[in-house]
């Protein structure tokens, strides 16, 4: 669930759905905002979670890579959407592209194209949609911020909120290219 952000917009644009955030730090309910506080859960990732319903959307952006047990993640993500709902997951890609910015973030992994899909079929899922993102204009943002150490990616200043603001949008472009070779994998999955 992480600051809740996602969880927050989901629930504002669609007041009508069920919706639950897990995360295992206390700290993600402290800063969550206070809309969404109802809807959150504290759960060990790493032991397997039973949740109270079947969801028909599942969305499990930027966890995994941070998880050591993350396969008993993965079960629980199939096991908590219904027969033909659709899992979404977002994680970095290519141990090629590994960089202080992943040690930053307490990275445990990139994922490789290949052997996760491998793993996702082997789980049962139907592969919807299954690619790379990040093509040249995210591999510039990438390359300006993957070997710049915790104290300067925490400096805050005008300047480097607007260059952050038009890389950002600029990233949008992104989404019309396709590939393998990108640094981020998106994964969108019929649990069947």
């Amino acid at each position: 669930c992480g600051d809740g952000r996602l969880l927050a917009a989901i629930c504002l644009a669609y007041p009508h759905l069920s919706a639950t955030g897990l995360d295992f730090a206390e700290a993600a309910f402290e800063n969550a905002p206070f809309s969404i506080r109802p809807y959150l859960r504290l759960a060990d990732l790493e032991k397997p979670v039973l949740l109270e319903a079947r969801y028909d959307l599942v969305i499990c952006s930027e966890v995994l890579e941070h998880i050591d047990a993350y396969g008993v993640v993965l079960k629980t993500l199939i096991d908590s959407c219904a027969h033909s709902g659709i899992i979404v997951i977002t994680v970095p890609q290519g141990m090629q592209h590994w960089g202080r910015s992943d040690i930053y973030a307490g990275h445990l992994r990139r994922f490789e194209f290949q052997a996760f899909r491998e793993e996702l079929l082997h789980l049962g899922l139907e592969l919807l949609s299954y690619r790379t993102w990040g093509s040249a204009i995210g591999r510039i943002y990438f390359n300006l911020t993957h070997n710049m150490n915790q104290s300067v990616l925490q400096r805050k200043s005008v300047i480097r909120a607007a260059i952050a603001s038009v890389l950002y949008n600029a990233m949008k472009l992104d989404d019309f290219n396709h590939g393998n070779a990108w640094h981020q994998l998106v994964v969108v999955a019929r649990n069947p």
